[in-house]
């Protein structure tokens, strides 16, 4: 449907689609108070099940070539007094993903 704008593909910005992808896997690997969190296994199955459907192709090819980090990451962030003011940083356009990574290594 290409929600919300109905873009879709190419039209939709590369932010978007790599967004996407990402919390996907963050809300599928994460307990919710309606759901058991999915094993990394299973989540990364799913994402290879879902390129060229709901994924970008090269979005997913380029995720796995940095999924050991992003799994880091995910680990890493459940220390949410240190976490959240770095992400409320990356969005607020304070500091680069780049920049968050290195400071959470």
């Amino acid at each position: 449907s290409g929600y919300p704008l109905g873009l879709k593909g190419d039209d939709i910005p590369i932010s978007g689609r790599v967004v996407a992808i990402t919390d996907v896997f963050d809300a599928l690997t994460s307990a919710r108070v309606y759901k058991a969190a999915w094993s990394v296994e299973k989540a990364l199955n799913y994402i290879k099940e879902q390129r060229e459907k709901q994924f970008d192709p090269d979005i997913v090819d380029a995720f796995f070539v940095v999924a050991e980090k992003i799994m880091q990451i995910k680990q890493f962030k459940t220390d949410e007094h240190i976490a959240k003011p770095i992400i409320q940083q990356v969005l607020d356009g304070d500091i680069s993903v780049g920049e968050a990574v290195e400071r959470w290594r």
